[in-house]
């Protein structure tokens, strides 16, 4: 199954999530849909997110960052 995200402007990983940056709310709001339903997919399969939330937005100097799966 693939998930396409809106191109972002940065991109890290950690070990259970990544973070996307987006410049505008409208981008970071397509990819937290992106992130839940990935997330929900993931979820059936019997990962666990611990303490992240994927589908998070949060404002960051610049844009928007977006956790991700």
């Amino acid at each position: 199954m693939r998930f396409d995200y809106p191109e972002g402007y940065t991109y890290s990983g950690g070990c259970k999530v990544c973070w996307r940056t987006y410049a505008n709310e409208k981008d970071a709001a397509a990819a937290s849909l992106v992130a839940l339903a990935e997330a929900r997919h993931m979820e059936e399969l019997g990962y666990d997110w611990g303490y992240q939330s994927p589908g998070h937005i949060r404002p960051v100097e610049g844009g928007f960052c977006v956790t991700c799966p």
